[in-house]
């Protein structure tokens, strides 16, 4: 499976989306940041993208990237660098 990087801002202030949440998690994931997510799956970054975006607003932004074991490094908790280091290190 490939790792991915998944970023969004969801622009209308008051909603909850649990549909998206449920989406990201989905997959096998470990939350980095607030809206930073990083999904393990051997989708193209364009499949991630359009079932996330089809739960949200046309107004968000997603931002979907491969993430990979070449040049990375990490400032937060130990369980998400644990899971970073064991599915995103070769």
């Amino acid at each position: 499976m490939k790792a991915f990087l998944i970023c969004y801002d969801l622009n209308k202030s008051g909603q909850y989306y649990k549909n998206l949440l449920e989406c990201i998690k989905g997959y096998d994931y470990v939350k980095v940041m607030q809206s930073t997510y990083v999904v393990l799956s051997n989708e193209s970054a364009t499949e991630i993208r359009e079932k996330c975006k089809a739960q949200c607003d046309t107004n968000d932004f997603f931002f979907v990237t491969r993430f990979d074991d070449t040049d990375w490094c990490a400032y937060c908790s130990k369980t998400v660098v644990d899971w970073l280091n064991k599915n995103c290190r070769k």
